[in-house]
């Protein structure tokens, strides 16, 4: 850039004159586009990676991070309240709890039922190795984008894994909407009640305690659903890029070989 400077008025005009860069130059600092595509089309790949992290890290946080308890209360010549702790990876048969012998001094130790363990651990694996994913092609999208449309191995390697994400989505959410549903099941306090032997004693009384709380339980179903479908429609963004979608859109007398007029 220049100045120069003009005298001869109350004030001094400056003036700023540009020098624009060279053909064949670029400027510094400036990274190295394609000119066929528009702005719009960088960063709505970007856009379209990013949703899906968040949902990910929704999915896989509200699940790995969950624990709970359950409880009911056991009357014999006092109250005696029995609880029993549960969590990620959710082995409940692992989880145990004292039930007091009425009738005599000492407890039964008792163990929850179930295993839904490897619907859980599933669900977050696919989880975590999707936010992975999505992050890694994010980097891609924006900062080397030009060696990812140098040719059409990666678009189209990129089409495939994120099929079969939306796949590995929808196994994975609807495993573990089975599991929950085990897990509402096995701890729900009127479920432990039955399952008590103490408690058939009609000489005794069992009472069923406060529902635990699967909200966040019900919140990563939800989120493992919604995944599928972003999942899915981030097929159709991937696939634009590929050369399937080029050769859809070609004229048909271009397919057959002939000269548009």
């Amino acid at each position: 850039q220049r100045l120069f400077v003009t005298r001869g008025t109350p004030q001094h005009k400056v003036t700023r004159r540009h020098r624009h860069p060279s053909p064949g130059k670029q400027c510094v600092g400036t990274a190295p586009r394609d000119s066929n595509r528009q702005p719009s089309e960088y960063y709505g790949s970007h856009q379209a990676t990013t949703v899906p992290q968040v949902f990910s890290i929704f999915a896989f946080a509200t699940t790995g991070g969950y624990t709970g308890s359950t409880s009911f209360i056991v009357s014999c010549q006092k109250e005696v309240s029995v609880t029993a702790q549960f969590g990620y990876p959710f082995k409940l048969a692992a989880s145990s709890y004292d039930v007091p012998n009425c009738g005599t001094n000492g407890s039964t130790v008792q163990h929850l039922t179930g295993d839904p363990s490897s619907s859980a651990e599933f669900f977050v694996a696919v989880g975590v190795l999707a936010f992975l994913y999505s992050a890694a092609t994010a980097v891609l999208y924006l900062a080397f984008d030009r060696v990812y449309r140098r040719s059409s191995r990666g678009p189209t390697v990129d089409l495939l894994v994120t099929a079969a994400f939306a796949f590995l989505w929808l196994v994975s959410s609807s495993a573990w909407a089975k599991g929950a549903a085990d897990v509402r099941w096995s701890t729900s306090p009127s479920t432990l009640v039955r399952l008590t032997a103490v408690c058939g004693d009609p000489r005794y009384k069992c009472t069923a305690g406060a529902l635990p709380h699967l909200g966040r339980l019900n919140a990563s179903v939800t989120c493992g659903f919604l995944n599928l479908i972003l999942w899915g429609g981030n097929c159709w963004f991937v696939y634009k890029e590929t050369p399937l979608h080029s050769s859809a859109d070609a004229p048909a007398s271009e397919r057959r070989g002939e000269l548009p007029s």
